[in-house]
């Protein structure tokens, strides 16, 4: 684009005062490379105040705490341009993310480096224990583990006796697309997973309901039907591979592609993805605790018929800000839906 049009692009960032969370550096950097006309916004805590907008138009149970600077990017982006360009589906097609490099180090734990003692006690705790330690196989339940906001026995508890089968029923959706990949690579199954839930269901919409509220139309190249079915035939060895450290590193051939315009320690840099500093932010705010508290444990808390108040406590006391972020999210969808009888 930037080679090709007559004025600067327009590209736009969120960033956040919490360093750690923010790519505002990285951004700047591939601006100022390709000369573009740049926009930046910092989301502060205060953000957590558009909570009920967000519920309101998402119209679900939405615990994506990214929805929040999304929201403001859009908003931004939006007080420039009609419409805008975004690189979601690079990670789903050409193995981008974390989960997918975790998952293929646990995978591999039973390799030849792997000492003995190790190997027996795993076996051990795999039949004494089978709901924490399941067989390190390429299975949904063990994919799963990687990818859902709560650990199983978590949510277990979280729920009352009478409402105890619903976080046990069967993940139906993702076990038929399971079903499909006979024969993948464990990492080609992670993305083909993504691709037919994350993406869609939470990555997509999220952009969408966002760029909506603001009247932004936010068009998603990489997810065009030939790139992804183009992705599809790349062997694993070539989106995810180890390096030199014995690592695993993902991207690998979009890296290579980009060694022409960045340098290596710019492409090789951990990832980051949107990350909000939610924890941080309830952690340091005793105001919002103390209003999460009443909202969640108070006596006119939606979730009460749902959930065990002695296991929301315990999620406090673990300073499970990004799990209480979520069950504030539903709690908000809840009371602005009183009045539909909501049963699970």
């Amino acid at each position: 684009m930037a080679q090709i049009l007559d004025s600067p692009v327009r590209t736009f960032s969120i960033g956040f005062e919490e360093e750690e969370f923010s790519e505002l550096a990285y951004a700047e950097k591939v601006a100022q490379r390709w000369e573009t006309e740049h926009h930046v916004e910092i989301v502060r805590p205060n953000a957590l105040e558009i909570l009920p907008k967000l519920v309101k138009h998402y119209g679900e149970p939405f615990g994506d705490s990214s929805a929040i600077p999304t929201f403001y990017v859009c908003r931004m982006a939006r007080n420039s341009v009609p419409m805008v360009l975004s690189g979601d589906g690079g990670d789903e097609a050409f193995a981008g993310y974390d989960t997918y490099r975790r998952w293929l180090k646990w995978l591999e734990y039973e390799d030849v480096s792997t000492p003995a003692w190790r190997q027996k006690l795993r076996s051990l705790a795999e039949r004494l224990m089978p709901g924490h330690y399941p067989p390190r196989q390429m299975t949904i339940n063990s994919w799963l583990r990687f990818v859902t906001a709560m650990p199983h026995h978590k949510r277990q508890i979280l729920w009352r006796p009478e409402y105890q089968t619903l976080p046990a029923l069967p993940v139906e959706i993702l076990e038929q697309e399971f079903t499909r990949t006979a024969g993948y690579s464990a990492c080609n199954i992670a993305q083909y997973l993504d691709i037919k839930s994350y993406l869609p269901y939470d990555i997509l919409t999220k952009v969408d309901v966002a760029s909506m509220m603001h009247g932004l139309e936010v068009r998603t190249p990489i997810t065009d039907i030939r790139v992804i079915e183009f992705a599809a035939t790349i062997p694993q060895t070539m989106n995810i591979h180890k390096n030199g450290n014995k690592t695993w590193e993902g991207k690998f051939l979009l890296k290579k592609l980009m060694q022409r315009y960045y340098p290596t320690e710019f492409l090789r840099r951990p990832k980051m993805g949107f990350a909000v500093p939610i924890r941080k932010w309830l952690a340091s705010d005793r105001a919002w605790q103390q209003k999460i508290q009443e909202r969640l444990l108070g006596p006119s808390s939606m979730l009460f018929e749902f959930f065990e108040p002695t296991a929301i406590n315990q999620l406090f006391a673990e300073d499970a800000m990004s799990q209480l972020w979520r069950l504030l999210f539903l709690e908000e969808w809840l009371e602005q839906n009183k009045e539909v009888n909501v049963r699970w």
